[in-house]
């Protein structure tokens, strides 16, 4: 067996040492000696070539009455600054965030045609990359996209024609960082996790836009299957033979359960043309018969894909994140209501806490891990974001 060089020992330590400072901070060199088994002179010596770094700061001294007070590390998180990009088929956003995510700046852009698109793109980012006094400036980019993708590559799109256009390069020549790209679900999934703190290792995220996607965290890693198609729930048939989808199947779930097909059923049978989800909500919300019924009807198909993930992988948490949830609030509950047997018992459904930011928190952590080189990242769930800017003003992130 070849044994490992010091060198290697020594990144791997190094590795360790940033990632306990990084999700366990503020902390003294005593306490990373004492939780990785490292001596404590390893340990200086690590601290140090990070401080050197900028990767870490001294923050001041541990409160104790014992003998010499303990000087604190913290991850220097301004160091850098990480953008994602999430392409929507109408809307495109961008965030551009700090590496513990924040503070954070938003803005979206209408989505051109797919010729104009990579130039916009290029746009809104340099728009988010003026001087800040960072020592490394911008670190990466992650994109998120409505559709399959596999090794940095777009496989395929159902609602809009980007598979043909090389982002990623184009990216990479414009920006000179890594550019990395995933589908959307996948960094909601990423992003619902990141907040998490660790205490769960199995959830499940179900994007319900355009599309229906599902994003997987299994043993506290992403699961995107061989070929990345993993977590394509919208393409699991619940009707033989029915509704025809751009997948090239019949009855796919999100031709039933998707904002467009929910929206398109509530047009058929009202007779309006072109209704909006506020327009729709306002509808249930007047109990309209014409609306209820579309609505019931979507809980009642979404009741069965949330039962299969169920009795597929049978997550902790699942998350749902849809424009949906936010105009019905009660949709959670409905959906349980309408699982039947130990299902309803056993699942625990909650709408998403990112909700539209969730794939675009879930880009930076994909954006700042890689550069970091660590194997765990967490942030806070407590969100001290800045103002965020839109092309219509400020909003939330």
């Amino acid at each position: 067996m070849k044994l490992g060089s010091r060198e290697l020992i020594r990144d791997i330590n190094s590795k360790l040492v940033l990632e306990t400072i990084v999700n366990r901070q503020p902390i003294s060199r005593a306490a990373i000696s004492k939780e990785l088994g490292l001596t404590k002179a390893t340990v200086s010596a690590i601290v140090q070539e990070l401080i050197s770094d900028h990767l870490v700061l001294e923050i001041g001294s541990d409160d104790t009455s014992l003998g010499r007070k303990p000087i604190l590390l913290s991850f220097h998180k301004d160091c850098g600054y990480a953008v994602s990009v999430e392409i929507g088929t109408s809307s495109i956003s961008a965030m551009r965030s700090d590496l513990l995510c924040k503070e954070r700046t938003v803005r979206q852009i209408s989505t051109p045609p797919a010729q104009g698109l990579a130039d916009s793109i290029c746009t809104l980012i340099r728009s988010m990359c003026g001087p800040d006094g960072s020592t490394d400036g911008l670190v990466g980019i992650c994109l998120a996209i409505h559709g399959i993708t596999k090794h940095n590559e777009i496989i395929f799109t159902p609602y809009y024609e980007i598979e043909d256009i090389p982002l990623c390069s184009i990216l990479t020549g414009q920006f000179h960082v890594p550019v990395y790209v995933h589908n959307e679900a996948n960094l909601s999934a990423i992003g619902e996790y990141s907040v998490l703190s660790g205490r769960h290792k199995n959830i499940a995220n179900l994007s319900i836009h355009s599309g229906v996607g599902m994003g997987l965290i299994l043993n506290g890693r992403l699961y995107s299957g061989h070929t990345g198609r993993a977590g394509e729930f919208g393409h699991t048939v619940i009707s033989r033979g029915g509704r025809r989808c751009p997948c090239g199947s019949r009855g796919c779930l999100e031709q039933y359960t998707s904002e467009r097909a929910v929206l398109a059923d509530y047009a058929a049978v009202s007779g309006k043309s072109d209704p909006t989800l506020a327009r729709f909500a306002a509808a249930v919300r007047a109990n309209d018969p014409a609306a209820a019924g579309v609505l019931d009807e979507f809980i009642q198909n979404l009741s069965i894909g949330v039962s299969n993930i169920l009795n597929c992988f049978d997550p902790e948490i699942l998350f749902i994140n849809s424009s949906f949830i936010r105009e019905f609030p009660d949709l959670c509950e409905r959906i349980l209501a309408a699982l039947a047997g130990s299902a309803r018992r056993d699942l625990t459904l909650l709408p998403s806490r990112l909700q539209e930011s969730a794939a675009l928190i879930g880009g930076i952590h994909i954006a700042v891990q890689n550069y970091l080189g660590i194997d765990h990242l967490s942030f806070s769930a407590d969100e001290t974001a800045a103002a965020n800017e839109t092309a219509g003003g400020n909003k939330t992130a």
